[in-house]
């Protein structure tokens, strides 16, 4: 887009206004100049904090209550450029990547709409970002799906719902399988005490089965005697999760179990007759 040919194309064409939307290329000055009004970005995260790629994903894992959707004149930065209209939409505490992507889609068309109305019509001002502080996010990339069950448990299940469908799902293994994490479910009310992280302490059956992991739920810092220095200790607490996709793996683990338990059952059984 910033190519010679098509900088003189746009050019030729002499636009009032020129929009972006989920555009991976940043614009240099020359495309910059080619519409009479300025190009406009349509942003779904909240700036100035929420400038980069994948932000959707990132601010469910970093636990907020909203996402944003932004409008904002496009400068040589990356999502720096003046704001011009801002929405927010809410993010559930049981919302998945899904949840959250279907109510920006939903909310975009007419976002889009009301923006380039208000600028048509001049009903707008343009909020600088300078004066702001803004924070980036990279992309995700391969890898960064895995869980750390040392994490706190709200880290662990923000992290599962902000990768789950149509993500690629949070990994984990289990008796040396990759296993997917569709789905989690969290309540910051249930028992704390310290436990091994990872460990699976239990499972309910059901399709799909429930299983119960131990992991880090806090630090907690306390105020000794005057003269002792500040300790801290960690405490757990059970998150539960559904494994959409552990079902087989577990029936595999089960009935080579259940095959070893006959087997030595049976020869247990040859041994007892022969000593009769």
């Amino acid at each position: 887009m910033n190519s010679e040919d098509f900088v003189r194309h746009a050019l030729e064409l002499r636009p009032d206004l020129g929009v972006s939307i989920s555009y991976n290329q940043i614009l240099r000055r020359p495309i910059l100049d080619s519409a009479r009004l300025g190009i406009v970005n349509f942003h779904a995260g909240k700036l100035p904090r929420y400038r980069g790629r994948n932000v959707i994903n990132w601010a469910i894992i970093n636990g907020e209550s909203e996402i944003g959707l932004t409008a904002h004149f496009v400068d040589e930065g990356i999502d720096t450029g003046d704001i011009i209209y801002q929405i927010t939409l809410p993010i559930l505490w049981n919302d998945g990547y899904g949840d959250v992507l279907n109510r920006v889609v939903e909310n975009f068309p007419h976002f889009a709409s009301e923006v380039l109305d208000r600028i048509a019509s001049g009903r707008f001002t343009a909020q600088p970002q300078t004066e702001l502080p803004g924070t980036y996010f990279p992309g995700r990339e391969d890898g960064d799906e895995w869980l750390d069950w040392s994490d706190t448990s709200l880290n662990l299940y923000n992290k599962i719902r902000a990768i789950s469908r149509p993500g690629p799902g949070a990994r984990t293994s289990l008796s040396h399988a990759e296993v997917i994490v569709w789905s989690a479910v969290y309540d910051e009310s249930w028992p704390k005490y310290i436990a091994t992280p990872g460990q699976v302490s239990g499972w309910s059956p059901g399709t799909p089965p429930l299983f119960f992991v131990r992991c880090r739920r806090n630090r907690a810092h306390v105020r000794n005697p005057p003269g002792a220095s500040e300790q801290g200790w960690e405490s757990t607490s059970s998150l539960r999760f559904m494994l959409c996709e552990i079902a087989f793996t577990l029936w595999r683990v089960f009935w080579n179990l259940l095959g070893k338990f006959m087997l030595q059952a049976h020869s247990s059984d040859r041994f007892a007759k022969a000593l009769i």
